[in-house]
């Protein structure tokens, strides 16, 4: 097993050829398992409940900036970050203090205001994806007429579909862009979780098989280790008989 995985890992450093394949090492199937369960999870409540979807979308959205704005906030006003090993802090410049307690006091307003009011943020958070989708989508096009191979026309067909996605959600009103926004997020959330869950699946059969492959080698091993016990044994009498 070292040796073909040392001789696979050599083929990580050029490109592949058609028809090669290289095995990496096995990931936990459980974790996968865990993953692909809360993907699916994730994609049925957005489907089948998107205002409860969108209700916890904007608490974890506000907690999150809450949080950071309080840890940033604390730091600057200790005047000193978590270091590495090396060292346990280390102290910041009187600028990048003021820097750092501004940047908290953003977090906190946007978190504060995530509470306050859900349906601004939410309009926002369309906002900020429409016109990701529309950014992505131009670079898209752009790759894609520079390149001069098939891989080009990829690009430009994924760079069409992200700008009318982000079309659609600047066109529509800002309840349909957010309805149609989780459903879309739910459907990528059960397609993520079924890969995830075939992903466990194959590596853990391949666990199995390989267990089983050691398990078979190691009676082999074992019966044959009996047969040359038994052949000394049987040349031990056949000297004494003589």
């Amino acid at each position: 097993m070292d040796s073909e995985w040392t001789e696979n890992s050599s083929l990580l450093h050029r490109p592949l050829r058609w028809g090669e394949s290289v095995w990496i090492p096995e990931q936990n199937w459980r974790l996968s398992a865990a993953e692909g369960l809360l993907c699916i999870g994730f994609g049925s409540l957005a489907l089948f409940l998107p205002g409860i979807t969108l209700a916890i979308a904007t608490y974890l959205f506000a907690i999150t900036a809450i949080s950071l704005g309080i840890g940033e906030v604390v730091d600057s006003i200790r005047g000193s970050l978590d270091g590495d090993e090396s060292s346990s802090e280390v102290v910041l410049e009187p600028w990048r203090r003021w820097l750092l307690f501004l940047l908290g006091l953003l977090h906190l307003f946007i978190g504060i205001g995530s509470l306050m009011w859900p349906g601004v943020t939410a309009n926002f958070i369309l906002n900020v994806v429409a016109a990701w989708a529309v950014l992505i989508g131009c670079t898209e096009v752009l790759i894609g007429c520079n390149a001069r191979d098939s891989i080009g026309w990829g690009n430009i067909i994924n760079g069409f579909v992200m700008v009318i996605l982000g079309a659609f959600l600047y066109a529509v009103s800002p309840a349909e862009g957010i309805l149609a926004l989780i459903w879309a997020f739910g459907v990528l959330g059960l397609i993520g979780g079924f890969f995830l869950l075939l992903s466990a699946v194959w590596t853990r059969r391949r666990e199995l098989q390989e267990l089983n492959s050691s398990s078979q080698s190691i009676q082999s091993e074992e019966s044959e280790g009996i047969d040359r016990l038994s052949q000394r044994d049987q040349s031990a009498v056949r000297n004494i008989d003589v």
